[in-house]
């Protein structure tokens, strides 16, 4: 897949590549997801009326899974799905303080997305101290 950095733990490496490509499959996965059921996510996320916001999420996470899926080197894909877990969990808290009474359905979105987050945290920082160690080798 890629070349490993030269002075990186091979198997830290390919790891975090595995990761960073899961990543992007499960990036392209979700933003279909929106980019189909974007009415009824709306809803159930506090969101009507802002179908059109989560159709335009759906296609920063295709696009944003594509980038990292095709590029040499996924640092920057998995960094922009970073930024974009950011926008997403602030627009869950919007939806939250549009309608309160969606709090359930909320909840679930941020519980099921969190450990997703966590990993993209982790493999965009591994990542950009991989290519660091690459670079200064």
């Amino acid at each position: 897949m890629n070349a490993l950095p030269s002075g990186s733990h091979p198997a830290v490496s390919s790891g975090i590549y595995k990761l960073a490509r899961v990543l992007g499959y499960f990036s392209v996965f979700l933003g279909l997801v929106e980019l189909i059921w974007a009415d009824a996510l709306a809803i159930h996320l506090g969101l009507s009326r802002f179908e059109w916001l989560l159709r335009a999420y759906g296609a920063r996470e295709v696009l944003t899974g594509l980038v990292t899926l095709v590029s040499r080197d996924p640092t920057i894909g998995i960094w922009l799905r970073v930024i974009g877990d950011a926008l997403d969990g602030g627009t869950l808290g919007w939806g939250y303080m549009r309608d309160p009474f969606r709090w359930m359905g909320i909840a679930v979105a941020l519980l099921a997305v969190t450990p997703v987050i966590i990993a993209d945290i982790y493999c965009a920082i591994m990542l950009t101290k991989l290519k660091r160690n690459a670079s200064s080798a």
